[in-house]
């Protein structure tokens, strides 16, 4: 059930940075098995538009710069989790990794 913002008493900054918190409570309190999945995909895939549409806005925005990185340089995302979740958006979204090694060099 979705409530008008004006009705959370937040904005929407606000708003993100209390999902944020749930979540991470949830990992420590292991009650991620209760996300469904279809829930997880979508919080994904607003995640990597977000994350695309901040990195373009930053490249025209700011002269010379080099786009940030989608994680903090010092995260608690293990090298596994890491490539399970790349790789399986790179068979999402059929993109090889030649094509991928192509537009890094862009």
């Amino acid at each position: 059930m979705s409530v008008p913002v004006d009705q959370l008493g937040t904005n929407g900054a606000e708003r993100v940075k209390q999902l944020i918190q749930l979540l991470g409570e949830g990992e420590r309190n292991g009650l991620w098995d209760q996300l469904d999945i279809k829930d997880l995909q979508a919080l994904s895939e607003i995640a990597i538009k977000l994350y695309g549409y901040r990195v373009e806005k930053h490249l025209t925005t700011v002269q010379n710069a080099e786009p940030f990185m989608p994680v903090p340089k010092h995260n608690t995302v293990p090298d596994t989790e890491a490539m399970m979740f790349i790789n399986g958006l790179m068979e999402t979204k059929h993109i090889e990794l030649f094509e991928l090694q192509m537009f890094k060099n862009f």
